[in-house]
C-alpha cells in the first residue's frame, strides 16, 4: 500500500466541507476523485502533498511512498512568468539542490520525453495551452514523484487537445509507474483514466470501485444522478 487516508476531514470555521474521508492509493494505481465544484477535493489534494495543514495519524505513507515523494500539479500550472521553459522544469532540482549537472542532465531528459525540445528560451506567455501543460507535468516529473496530485488538469484544453494530453498522461504513467491522484468534475476524463474512481458527495466519499462497477452499480440514487445516469 502506498497511501492511507483514514478519517480525514475539513472544516472552513463552522461549515464542514467533509468528513470520515477513508481510502487507500497503491503503487502505480490511477485514482479518480471526481464530484462538483466546492467539495474540497483541491483542499484534499493540498492536504496529502503537505501544502493545508492536516492531523498526522490521518494519512500514513508506507511502502516507497513519502509526503516528499509527492508532487502536486494545479490546474492553472502556475508557471513562473520570468522564467523560460528550462528555469521552469528545473525549479524544483535547484530548490532540492540537485548538482548544476544533474540539472542539466534530466532537464534535457524531461523535455526530450515531452517534445519540449526547441522551446528551451520561451517564456510560459509564448506557448500554447498544450504546451504549457506539458511544461508543468514535466516540473512534475522531473522530480521522479511516487504520488502525481492533479487538480483538474485538462479543464483549460480544447476537447482535442484534453483527449491527446490524456493519451500522452496514461504512456507515461505506464512508463514510468507512478500513481496518480485526478481531481475531476469531468464524468468522461474520469471513466476514461481511472483504475478506480472515489465518487465524494455532499460532505463524505459515497462509493468508491472501478468504473464499471459505479457505472452499472451505482450504490445509492446520488452516484447515479452523479454520473449522469437517468434510467433509475
Amino acid at each position: 500500500m502506498g497511501l492511507s487516508v483514514k478519517n480525514l476531514r475539513l472544516n472552513y470555521g463552522k461549515k464542514e466541507i467533509f468528513h470520515d474521508l477513508s481510502f487507500d492509493v497503491k503503487e502505480g494505481e490511477i485514482i479518480a476523485l471526481f464530484g462538483p465544484s466546492g467539495v474540497g477535493k483541491t483542499s484534499l489534494l493540498k492536504m496529502i502533498a503537505g501544502i493545508q495543514p492536516v492531523d498526522k495519524q490521518m494519512l500514513s505513507f508506507s511502502d516507497t511512498f513519502t509526503q516528499k515523494d509527492t508532487v502536486l500539479v494545479f490546474q492553472d500550472f502556475w508557471l513562473f512568468p520570468h522564467m523560460n521553459v528550462v528555469e521552469n522544469i528545473a525549479f524544483g532540482l535547484k530548490s532540492r539542490k540537485f548538482s548544476t549537472k544533474e540539472i542539466k542532465q534530466k532537464t534535457a531528459k524531461i523535455m526530450e520525453v515531452f517534445d519540449l525540445k526547441g522551446l528551451e528560451r520561451h517564456f510560459p506567455d509564448q506557448l500554447s495551452g498544450g504546451q504549457k501543460q506539458r511544461v508543468a507535468l514535466a516540473r512534475a516529473l522531473v522530480l521522479e514523484p511516487k504520488l502525481l496530485l492533479l487538480d483538474e488538469p485538462f479543464a483549460n484544453l480544447d476537447d482535442s487537445l484534453t483527449r491527446s494530453m490524456r493519451a500522452y498522461l496514461q504512456k507515461l504513467q505506464e512508463t514510468y509507474r507512478f500513481s496518480i491522484i485526478l481531481v475531476t468534475h469531468d464524468r468522461e476524463e474520469a471513466f476514461h483514466l481511472a483504475d478506480r474512481i472515489i465518487i465524494l458527495l455532499d460532505g463524505t466519499i459515497q462509493q468508491i470501485g472501478r468504473p464499471q462497477e459505479i457505472y452499472f452499480y451505482p450504490e445509492n440514487r446520488k452516484v447515479a444522478e452523479a454520473i449522469g445516469e437517468t434510467n433509475f
